[in-house]
C-alpha cells in the first residue's frame, strides 16, 4: 500500500480476513488498515474499484422523448405564470406544444430586460429568499439546459435506432431475458 498526501492509492496487503464474505468491503479495508497501524481518519480512500458506478450506460430514445414532453408541459406552465406576471407590460411569450432551447434562452433574455435583473445581485444559499423574478429566470435557464441535453441524446440515437450507448455512440442495445434492473 502506498500513501501520498494522505491518500491510499493501491493495496498490496493480503485481503483475506477470517469470517468475512467480501474481503474488498470497506469495513474489511478499515480492519486491515487498523491491523497495520494506519490511522483511518487521516486519509481518503479511493473507492473507485469498490463501487459499481455507472452500471447502466445506455440511453433509451423513448424514455428521453417522454422526459422531453414532460419538460414541454413544465415550460408551458412556467410561460403561463410569466405571461400573467407580465400582463401589464403588454409583452407576452408564445405558448406552444414544443419548444427549442434557443427560444427559451431568448425568452429568458427578454425577461431579464423587462425586469432589469442583474445576475450578480441574485441571492443564493440557505436562508435567503429569492424573488419571483429570480426563480422564474433560473427555471428558464434550467429548462433550456435540460432541453439541450434531451435534443442531443435524441440526435445521437438518430432516426433508425431506439437506443444508444453513453460511451460508444455507435453501439446499440437489445433487451435480454433478465437484466440488472429486474425488468423480466
Amino acid at each position: 500500500m502506498s500513501i501520498k498526501n494522505g491518500v491510499v492509492s493501491t493495496f498490496s496487503l493480503p485481503l483475506q480476513i477470517e469470517g468475512y464474505q467480501n474481503p474488498r468491503s470497506f469495513f474489511c479495508v478499515k480492519i486491515i488498515l487498523a491491523m497495520n497501524n494506519f490511522n483511518t481518519l487521516n486519509f481518503k480512500l479511493k473507492t473507485g474499484s469498490f463501487a459499481n458506478a455507472n452500471k447502466y450506460t445506455w440511453e433509451w430514445k423513448k424514455a428521453t422523448e417522454k422526459s422531453r414532453y414532460r419538460l414541454f408541459e413544465k415550460i408551458t406552465a412556467l410561460f403561463q405564470e410569466i405571461n400573467e406576471e407580465l400582463a401589464y407590460t403588454g409583452m407576452k411569450l408564445c405558448i406552444n406544444t414544443e419548444y427549442a432551447p434557443e427560444y427559451i434562452r431568448e425568452a429568458a433574455e427578454k425577461y431579464v430586460e423587462v425586469w432589469q435583473l442583474d445576475e450578480t445581485q441574485f441571492k443564493h444559499g440557505r436562508g435567503h429568499h429569492k424573488t419571483v423574478q429570480q426563480r422564474h429566470y433560473e427555471k428558464l435557464m434550467e429548462y433550456a439546459q435540460k432541453l439541450e441535453e434531451y435534443v442531443e441524446k435524441i440526435r445521437i440515437c438518430g432516426e433508425g435506432r431506439n437506443s444508444c450507448s453513453k460511451t460508444d455512440h455507435s453501439a446499440t442495445f437489445m433487451r435480454i431475458k433478465t437484466d440488472y434492473m429486474g425488468n423480466d
